[in-house]
């Protein structure tokens, strides 16, 4: 038996532990329980929106009903949105049918979800136009594939597609739309030219990737092979590394510092970006100029005349092991290999954890009473939220 533990920003129900909305939630200032179940994934933490897949192996039906749901094996709790054509913004409150697909990937943006991403590249887009329905744009005829989308809060969109040639071989492309929108477009008729493709540094034409994320800003990628590329807009100091004229920060190239570091995963939001090693060393980068309050374990920012590095190993109670790590806009949590989980950074919406509202600037162990015979196996960032996966122990 899994449960999963939230605590945070709670204006649109998105963490209510009941079946029942409240007519006026408040934030969750501890971690309290709020599904449980033998087979739990969470598939998108937004801001006002939480996707959790009570059975993974048989996804039918996505409802967003006004009393909750208890029984559907997807539940969202909060408003799932959809950009209309014609740019509006409409919010579901109604029973949406959905095709099985596997391996799914919700996508959105600070309104909500704005679909999903089956792994045969299919698009599932809600649509203001058409209530109650999902508008399946389906480019089977194409020979180019998604395999991944991140949207930036800046509103830029990627889509990490592969591409079959004749001799068989697959090939990366990376395409940047200036919105959702844009590449909706360009998915109905293929030839919309509001887009540009990024050029790629030659090691990435042989390997596949494993995560495609983005924050504020910036958008990150894990390869196969353990590295980790990013870019986007430099003037927030997000991407990790120092672009040049070969290296420039409108295309993806490595993170410099992380040469030689074989990662596994990435986690990403705000302005701050996570790498997790397989040797259980978590590295952090980001922020930006101006910030009211900085997080002790970042890097410091550039200073004129002065280099400083991109990129910071973090050293949690001496140096202890790492296994997982959740990112969200503006902070951070982190699971130990001895069970324990810390968490830095803004806490005013109570998203650390910790029963106190405020900028935590250093690491803070948060005390959870879990009961007998349970760990934490796993931990997600959410905008203004955090996430723990706990299960039961085995005798």
């Amino acid at each position: 038996m899994k449960e999963l533990y939230a605590c945070g920003f709670n204006g649109h129900n998105q963490l209510r532990i009941g079946p029942l909305p409240l007519e006026a939630p408040e934030d969750l200032h501890s971690f309290q329980k709020i599904v449980a179940g033998n087979d739990i994934a969470v598939k998108y933490t937004g801001w006002s929106t939480v996707c959790k897949i009570r059975n993974q192996k048989r996804l039918r039906e996505m409802l967003t009903t006004s009393l909750g749901v208890v029984d559907a094996e997807l539940i969202l709790l909060g408003p799932l949105c959809s950009s209309s054509l014609d740019g509006s913004t409409t919010s579901w409150d109604a029973a949406l049918g959905l095709h099985q697909k596997d391996a799914i990937a919700f996508f959105g943006d600070h309104r909500g979800i704005l679909g999903l991403l089956a792994s045969d590249g299919q698009i599932q887009a809600t649509s203001g136009h058409r209530p109650k329905q999902l508008v399946i744009n389906n480019d089977s005829k194409s020979e180019l594939k998604i395999r991944h989308i991140a949207i930036a809060g800046n509103e830029k969109v990627v889509a990490y597609c592969s591409q079959k040639h004749s001799d068989h071989a697959l090939s990366p492309t990376i395409l940047e739309f200036p919105s959702f929108q844009a590449l909706l477009d360009w998915k109905v008729n293929l030839s919309n030219p509001s887009f540009s493709q990024l050029l790629l540094p030659p090691e990435l034409a042989n390997v596949s990737i494993v995560t495609l994320l983005s924050n504020f800003t910036s958008f990150t990628l894990l390869t196969t092979s353990g590295n980790v590329y990013t870019w986007g807009d430099p003037r927030h100091f997000s991407l990790g590394r120092n672009p040049t004229s070969s290296s420039p920060a409108t295309a993806p190239h490595l993170v410099d510092f992380l040469g030689g570091i074989p990662i596994r995963k990435i986690a990403s939001g705000g302005w701050i970006t996570a790498a997790l090693s397989y040797e259980n060393d978590l590295y952090l980068w980001g922020g930006r100029p101006g910030e009211k309050h900085r997080i002790k374990d970042l890097p410091d920012l550039p200073r004129q005349g002065i280099d400083e590095a991109e990129v910071k190993l973090v050293d949690i109670d001496g140096g202890v092991d790492i296994v997982d790590v959740g990112v969200g806009d503006g902070h951070v949590v982190v699971l130990c290999r001895d069970g324990r989980v810390f968490a830095v950074g803004r806490g005013e919406n109570g998203q650390l954890g910790v029963g106190v509202r405020k900028f935590e600037e250093e690491w803070m162990e948060i005390r959870l009473d879990l009961g007998e015979r349970k760990r934490v196996v796993g931990v997600y960032g959410g905008a203004w939220s955090s996430f723990l996966m706990v299960e039961g122990m085995r005798n």
